[in-house]
């Protein structure tokens, strides 16, 4: 049975499916799988960001595009194919491969959050960090919880030898001191806040990025209702702002991290402005895209525009 099953690469700890070998199963040239998940970009996006890779082509030398499609949009890409013998046979070979690949994951070793992860690593290498280093390393909810569970009260007790405190007691106790009512500032970080809102400091950092050629997503420069106005996708920028090491930086100390919040935000600030059809960009449909006024917002950044 396991020669019948497909193989999976692991990208971010999810499990994915080449689009090369789902076209090679189905006995049909790869170009036309890629376009046929290319014309329902927003389709596949809803069940995940549509990650992709290229690789020269052997034949002729050229960079190849492919796509890591992970369970629902593997199983999405076949609903979208003719309903041959090889489609149905793929998808059960998709369905006992997924499940073979989770029925797996008792048994691996556990892994760390990230963040978890990183301060183990000092702990390993007895390394004398910082009180607020450590902090930084810990900062999240996620990864304070995920530490207490995966290393016990041993990393608790290693992490109080090496700071002299009870650094573990003292983030779980402001943890929980800020799941009942937002933590006011202090003092002696206020003045560390940066006074620019979050919003305009992406949006500096995407009108930087185009500037230097290295957006890599779709966008547009174009009169909306008769406004200069730069088209463009939330979910784009935040992974762009995610994914892109050199930015890490302002993504890890951005308030929220989600493309909804984002958006959320400029429509408050009044700088969305409603399409009223889906944006055509370089040949294609950008779904879900919004409408950014280039006004005193976004024009001290445009001088190649």
């Amino acid at each position: 049975m396991s020669s019948d099953l497909i193989s999976l690469a692991v990208v971010d700890g999810e499990p994915r499916v080449d689009s090369r070998l789902i076209a090679d199963q189905l006995g049909v040239a790869h170009i036309n799988t890629r376009e046929l998940i290319e014309q329902y970009p927003a389709d596949f996006e809803e069940f995940g960001i549509t990650r992709f890779q290229t690789e020269l082509s052997g034949k002729v030398g050229q960079p190849q595009k492919f796509y890591l499609l992970n369970e629902d949009q593997a199983y999405l890409l076949l609903t979208y194919t003719k309903n041959t013998p090889q489609a149905r046979e793929l998808k059960k070979r998709l369905v006992r491969s997924f499940a073979e690949h989770r029925r797996a994951l008792p048994h691996a070793q556990p892994t760390l959050d990230p963040l978890a992860a990183q301060l183990a690593e000092l702990l390993k290498g007895k390394v004398l960090v910082e009180y607020e280093t450590l902090r930084q390393f810990v900062r999240l909810p996620s990864a304070i919880s995920q530490l207490i569970r995966d290393m016990g009260e041993g990393l608790a007790t290693a992490l109080e030898q090496q700071c002299g405190r009870p650094l573990i007691a003292d983030l779980l106790a402001e943890w929980a001191e800020k799941q009942q009512a937002p933590a006011p500032v202090p003092a002696h970080r206020a003045a560390r806040r940066p006074v620019v809102p979050d919003y305009q400091r992406i949006l500096d950092t995407v009108i930087r990025e185009i500037n230097q050629k290295t957006y890599p997503y779709p966008y547009a420069f174009r009169d909306i209702q008769g406004v200069p106005c730069l088209i463009v996708r939330t979910s784009h920028i935040m992974a762009h702002l995610r994914d892109t090491a050199r930015l890490q930086s302002l993504y890890d100390v951005l308030e929220w991290q989600s493309d909804r919040a984002l958006k959320r935000a400029l429509r408050d600030a009044g700088l969305v402005i409603r399409l009223r059809c889906t944006p055509t960009i370089a040949g294609v449909r950008l779904a879900h895209a919004i409408a950014i006024p280039i006004s005193e917002v976004l024009q001290p950044q445009l001088a190649l525009h």
